[in-house]
């Protein structure tokens, strides 16, 4: 602190009467972001810095108002390393010790008398209760004189930009008077500590590309133009950061696992701490699912993509991304993006807030199946993320097999990109969804040589699969229904007894079909009687003839796959 004595204090303050100040231009002096180690992905002590012109009794500048810092991608604080104080704590000065994450300093002129008595202060960050949709907010507390001038509380808001994930800090309203003098602030710092209280708080980008940082600063007064300044620094040894991605996911649904179904997708990738944050990612799908060509008409217009107004026809899916730096998980939706005529439509992500990210994938038909790449990913640590494409009438896959039926069980092909450079691969099964065991079918035919077999069919429900609602015979071209007889010699009985003929219908064609009451877990159809004749050629053959009997069932999960039974018929 200046010290000045009463005769050059009024001697000063009378040359000041007499001579009309300047005012200089408002600009940013110096800014800088400098981390303690520039090692990637660093737990390190962060100071952010700006400087702006002094005053002084021939030169009265504009005062910085309000500063907004972007940040680079990738710098970044955990807000759950410490516990919060309260806005009210916080406006108090009495935050608990356990909530302090750093230090701020000023150099501030108070004008005494049209003189500058230049002031250094310190004080105190705190981790402040956000407000809102707010992913956090810091709080500072400067104390002249120790705090017997009366103290500056100054707060800080952290959001996220859509562009690139990296964080904005804003300060606004920076003080200007202190018990009556006006104050001047020519330099403002922050330093924010890597592990208050040995927990990992502040982290480095993961990226060793320059990370640059700006200051957005816009005085008092006219004109309020804001008046920008960079910084930048460039973090080392990438190459020492682990690199470990895993993908996983699963196919089908409840009623969508047979051929020409619409299966839904969802793949889940996560990530352990410490690790390089990923930059591109590709996901292969397996071949057994195409594209449905009849979906594409559905795509949102690539203006209405970078607009984020998608309409609701468009979206195909959805997001729930988990990072440390949030309390909850980010929700978004998926939808199908349009981009250059004749071009497949791709997939664009939006993210909601307090992370309103979008990100977009392109989608390339290759022989080992759908490949949907992600590029320009933000350098943020995320945990999980999972994306989960619909099925049903509205779903982007058809399925060209029967899911559950397949030897080898689908797999899903993931590769990576680091920030740091690195890359890494796999291959990983997908688990089906609504492959539960088959219902137990058999069959049997008899009486083939009196031109009137009997045929019958038994369907029984595994234990672990739901009850049976339908039964659907097709007999082949050897067997047919007499056009008379189709009401009659058609039994159909079930565990809790035969059925009444209203519960079935057998066709001329061949069909026997069966409306099976709830609770149904094992069904007998038995057809004698004449409803069935046998062909001459049949009849007369010297060796029992296969006969291929074809069965269609549905149960709580939707239709079964068909079976067919060859059955050898029996003369007798």
């Amino acid at each position: 602190m200046q010290r000045l004595t009463g005769p050059a204090v009024l001697c000063a303050a009378l040359m000041g009467l007499f001579a009309a100040p300047a005012h200089a231009a408002f600009e940013v002096t110096s800014f800088a972001v400098t981390p303690a180690s520039t090692a990637a992905g660093a737990h390190a002590d962060v100071t952010i810095a700006a400087g702006f012109p002094a005053y002084s009794a021939g030169n009265v500048p504009q005062r910085p108002r309000n500063l907004v810092f972007h940040l680079p991608p990738g710098l970044a604080g955990d807000p759950f390393a410490t516990p919060r104080c309260a806005e009210a704590a916080f406006r108090a000065d009495r935050c608990p010790a356990a909530t302090r994450i750093g230090s701020v300093a000023a150099t501030a002129d108070a004008v005494v008398l049209g003189l500058p008595v230049v002031q250094d202060v310190t004080g105190d960050l705190y981790n402040v209760v956000p407000s809102g949709a707010e992913p956090a907010r810091l709080g500072a507390v400067l104390r002249p004189l120790g705090g017997l001038l009366g103290k500056f509380t100054v707060a800080t808001t952290v959001s996220a930009r859509a562009s690139d994930g990296g964080l904005d800090a804003t300060v606004r309203d920076l003080p200007t008077e202190l018990n009556g003098l006006q104050v001047y602030t020519s330099k403002l710092s922050f330093t924010l500590q890597g592990r208050p209280g040995g927990k990992p708080f502040m982290r480095n980008p993961t990226s060793c590309r320059p990370a640059i940082s700006t200051v957005d600063a816009t005085p008092y007064g006219e004109p309020a133009a804001a008046v920008s300044r960079t910084s930048s620094f460039t973090p080392t040894s990438c190459g020492a950061l682990p690199f470990a991605p895993h993908i996983t996911g699963t196919i089908g649904a409840k009623g969508q696992t047979a051929a020409r179904s619409h299966p839904p997708v969802t793949t889940v990738i996560t990530q352990g701490a410490e690790q390089a944050g990923q930059a591109a990612v590709t996901v292969t799908l397996p071949p057994v699912v195409g594209p449905d060509l009849n979906q594409l008409a559905r795509a949102c217009p690539a203006e209405r993509v970078a607009a984020a107004t998608c309409p609701a026809t468009a979206r195909v899916g959805r997001v729930v991304a988990t990072t440390p730096l949030l309390a909850q998980p980010l929700n978004g939706d998926v939808f199908l993006a349009g981009g250059a005529r004749g071009a497949i439509p791709g997939l664009a992500i939006q993210l909601g807030p307090p992370i309103p990210l979008r990100l977009t994938g392109s989608v390339a038909l290759t022989p080992q199946g759908i490949r949907t790449t992600f590029t320009g990913l933000p350098d943020v640590p995320l945990a999980r993320f999972a994306l989960s494409l619909d099925g049903g009438p509205t779903g982007l896959f058809s399925a060209g097999r029967d899911l559950c039926t397949l030897r080898t069980p689908p797999a899903v092909g993931a590769v990576y990109a680091a920030q740091s450079g690195k890359q890494t691969a796999e291959t990983r099964e997908l688990a089906r969804v609504g492959c539960t065991p088959r219902p137990a079918v058999s069959a049997k035919v008899w009486h083939v040589r009196s031109g009137r077999p009997v045929v019958r069919v038994t369907a029984t429900a595994a234990k672990a699969a739901p009850d049976l609602t339908e039964l659907r015979l097709l007999l082949p071209e050897r067997l047919a229904v007499k056009p008379r007889r189709k009401a009659q010699g058609a039994r159909v009985r079930t565990g809790a007894g035969r059925l009444p003929g209203s519960a079935f219908k057998l066709r001329g064609a061949g069909e026997l079909r069966v409306t099976l009451p709830g609770g149904t877990r094992t069904v007998t159809a038995k057809l004698s009687h004449g409803a069935v004749r046998a062909t001459r050629k049949l009849r007369t053959a010297r060796k029992p003839k296969r006969l291929a009997l074809r069965v269609l069932l549905r149960d709580g999960d939707g239709p079964r796959p068909t079976r067919t039974l060859r059955v050898r018929g029996q003369r007798r």
